[in-house]
């Protein structure tokens, strides 16, 4: 099936996937926290994807979650961006329906409410290890989860020693 042709000028709503700043001047974006968002034309997010900046996008740490047309879906535009078979693997991680669409709050939804070993099998995935590391050390930060729960997130992406992050996991 060929590709639906969308014009660069529609709208997009894309979603900071981290728990810190991010700022992307390019797209003339700044996010300050986790959840926050910001529209981007189309013909940004193509050239985003293209770029150096493809990671940013295929790693989650920015999310498309909505489109601001009625003429394309959302499938539309993940289709075109060649992020289909990343965001369908999302999907499944989160336990979401094939269709659905997801944001930031349904990656922190995981993180607390996964179990262990479901979260590091997402940690481990080179798509996933960025954002589910990061939001776990916020999840314990704010008393969401079990160090331990933290400790195997952060040994199954390489931390063989906590210690290695140089503080006390009391402090996060």
């Amino acid at each position: 099936m060929a590709r639906k042709r969308i014009d660069s000028n529609i709208e997009i709503v894309v979603q900071n996937n981290l728990h810190s700043m991010f700022v992307y001047p390019k797209l003339g974006i700044e996010f300050s926290q986790n959840g926050d968002d910001d529209i981007v034309t189309y013909g940004e997010l193509k050239s985003l994807n293209s770029g150096n900046g493809k990671r940013i996008l295929r790693n989650f740490s920015l999310l498309v979650t909505e489109v601001l047309d009625d003429d394309v879906s959302y499938e539309d535009v993940i289709e075109s961006l060649k992020l289909k078979d990343s965001y369908t693997e999302a999907r499944k991680v989160l336990d979401l329906d094939e269709d659905e669409n997801f944001d930031a709050d349904d990656f922190y939804d995981f993180i607390v409410e996964s179990e262990t070993s479901e979260l590091v099998d997402a940690a481990k995935n080179d798509k996933f290890s960025k954002v589910i590391a990061e939001g776990t050390m916020v999840a314990h930060r704010e008393k969401e989860i079990p160090e331990d729960k933290l400790r195997q997130v952060l040994i199954a992406i390489g931390f063989e020693d906590v210690a290695d992050l140089g503080y006390d996991l009391q402090d996060i």
